[in-house]
C-alpha cells in the first residue's frame, strides 16, 4: 500500500493507472490461454475459480437452481492495494468479463473492500 502511495505521489495517477492496466492485460492474457479450450460458461467459471484459487483468492463456484453461476472469492491477496486503489477491482471485473466472453453477464454482489465478507459474482448467460 505504501508503494502505491509513492507511485501516485511521485509519478502521478497516470503511472498508477498504467501499472493497473499492465497487470490487467497480463492477467487477461494468462486467463485466456488457460480457458481457451473451455467452451461452456460453466466450464469457464470452474476453470476461473481454479486459477483464482491458485493465486490465493480461495475461490469456489456453484450453480444456482435458476442455472446462474456464482464465483466466490473468500480471500483477497491484494486487499490492501485494492482498498487503496479501486482501479484494481475495476480491472479484475473487466478481466472476468473479457475471458468469460460477450455471452456472459457478470455482476459483483459482494465486495470485500466495501465491507463484504467476500467477493462474489453472479454470472449468467446473456440470453437468459
Amino acid at each position: 500500500m505504501q508503494l502505491l502511495g509513492i507511485v501516485k505521489e511521485s509519478l502521478g495517477e497516470e503511472a498508477l493507472d498504467t501499472l493497473i492496466s499492465i497487470r490487467e492485460a497480463e492477467t487477461r492474457a494468462a486467463y485466456e490461454t488457460e480457458l481457451a479450450d473451455r467452451t461452456s460458461l460453466r466450464d469457464k467459471v470452474a476453470a476461473l475459480a481454479e486459477l483464482r484459487s491458485a493465486e490465493g483468492y480461495m475461490a469456489d463456484w456453484r450453480e444456482e437452481p435458476d442455472g446462474s453461476l456464482v464465483l466466490i472469492e473468500n480471500h483477497c491477496p491484494i486487499c490492501a492495494a485494492a482498498t487503496a486503489c479501486q482501479g484494481f477491482c475495476r480491472a479484475e471485473l473487466d478481466v472476468f468479463r473479457a475471458v468469460l466472453g460477450p455471452g456472459a453477464e457478470i455482476e459483483r454482489n459482494e465486495h470485500i473492500v466495501n465491507g463484504g465478507r467476500r467477493c462474489s459474482y453472479a454470472i449468467r448467460e446473456a440470453d437468459a
